[in-house]
């Protein structure tokens, strides 16, 4: 939310455009504390608190043992935080975007391009991961939508063993209501 005196609009625009996130703030660190470049993105609070105010990480003094942080889970919807979200889980010390996009020196043009080269994730596996997850909280339909958006944006190698792996889970719903071709129904259901 942003608040301005009217007639100060543009002013006000213009703070909020160079306002730091908590990440922007992270690079800052990094580039300024040669201490900070040792820590994850998700170590960081457990170092340092972030002034809200001042939008900069400062130091802690003390109880850095005690402290709970969240990094928030992404959708696979959104492809480029998600593969930043998985970067900023593995790669420390980054000063910029391009930092966590750069992979042996190597400047990748995009997250998911940097997250295959540094190895952090075999495709399959993550979405295998991702499923397995999902079929422990999931109802049926939400996991076929989600099985769709793995297909689509994921990309995994292998569609066929997955809906195999999977389908109990998928259709689990229809065979309830006793639906004749269950696999078909849920294979032609559109989201």
């Amino acid at each position: 939310m942003v608040y301005f005196r009217a007639g100060n609009e543009e002013q006000a625009a213009q703070r909020e455009l160079t306002r730091d996130t908590t990440l922007t703030a992270w690079f800052k660190l990094n580039q300024s504390d040669e201490n900070a470049v040792h820590f994850l993105y998700t170590d960081i609070p457990s170092h340092y608190v972030y002034e809200k105010k001042e939008t900069k990480w400062k130091p802690r003094q003390k109880g850095g043992d005690k402290i709970i942080s969240r990094l928030y889970t992404v959708s696979i919807i959104d492809n480029k935080r998600f593969y930043l979200r998985l970067l900023l889980l593995h790669v420390a010390g980054a000063k910029c975007f391009e930092d966590l996009r750069t992979v042996n020196g190597v400047l990748y043009e995009t997250f998911k391009d940097a997250v295959i080269a540094k190895n952090l994730v075999e495709v399959d596996d993550l979405w295998a991961k991702t499923l397995e997850e999902a079929t422990e909280s999931k109802m049926p339909e939400q996991l076929r939508e989600l099985f769709a958006y793995v297909c689509i944006y994921g990309t995994p190698t292998d569609v066929l063993t997955f809906w195999n792996k999977y389908k109990d889970h998928m259709i689990e719903d229809f065979v309830h209501n006793n639906v004749v071709n269950p696999e078909n129904m849920a294979l032609n259901k559109k989201f």
